[in-house]
């Protein structure tokens, strides 16, 4: 294992450094591959004894096809993902790290082999933020919450003001205050956004406030 270690550190130092001169360390490469493209328990086991912690804070995953992918400390499956693709990691599902199934929250070890799974029907939540570490992942996921907040809010706007009309009510300073009280809450944005997504029911507005401004009739 000693000899596994070493080679191990030194196929790293080859990949990072881009050197391709090393005849031995190319068919040490070439074997992992092949272990790595064979779901049998003994090549699982060799793998689960693989390690390339050459920087604490950086650990090496391969793909299915034996590409190493480099993640620092504490990257998870769902990092992994996003690190490939910003649609893979929107659509992702789950993993399967050394041919077992694992969660987005799954945290890789140096060594592992990582396939990731996807779904067009997946759309990110707001837990996601906590699944990852990496700045990519995080940025993307926050990126897409904002401008998630921000079509949510306008609609809700809208879909308000078209009620207060409908209702010939005035879409004024007063009554939007008195929908925050109702609904305990301190900015409009937020109520905004929660009407646009449903939250509250527009509906059930008539009977929760009775003391709505109407709209003043030109005289």
């Amino acid at each position: 294992m000693d000899d596994i270690a070493e080679k191990g550190f030194a196929a790293h130092w080859k990949y990072k450094t881009g050197e391709k001169d090393d005849s031995e360390l190319e068919k040490w490469l070439q074997t992992i591959k092949e272990l790595l493209e064979n779901p049998e328990p003994n090549a699982i086991d060799f793998l689960d004894t693989f390690k390339l912690n050459l920087f604490a804070s950086e650990i090496f995953v391969f793909t299915p096809q034996g590409e190493i992918k480099t993640l620092p400390q504490g990257a998870t499956a769902l990092d992994f993902a996003f690190s490939l693709h910003t649609d893979i990691g929107m659509q992702c599902i789950g993993a399967k790290v050394n041919h077992k199934l694992v969660p987005l929250s799954y945290v890789l070890n140096s060594g592992d082999q990582v396939e990731i799974l996807t779904s067009k029907k997946q759309k990110p939540t707001a837990e996601w933020i906590n699944y990852v570490t990496t700045a990519r992942a995080k940025s993307k996921i926050r990126v897409l919450f904002r401008k998630e907040y921000k079509s949510f809010m306008n609609k809700g706007e809208h879909d308000l003001k078209s009620f207060f009309e409908k209702n010939n009510l005035a879409l004024s300073p007063d009554n939007v205050a008195k929908l925050l009280e109702h609904y305990h809450e301190t900015k409009k944005e937020t109520l905004f956004y929660k009407i646009g997504k449903g939250t509250y029911n527009l509906d059930e507005l008539m009977n929760a406030v009775n003391d709505f401004q109407q709209i003043k009739e030109e005289s």
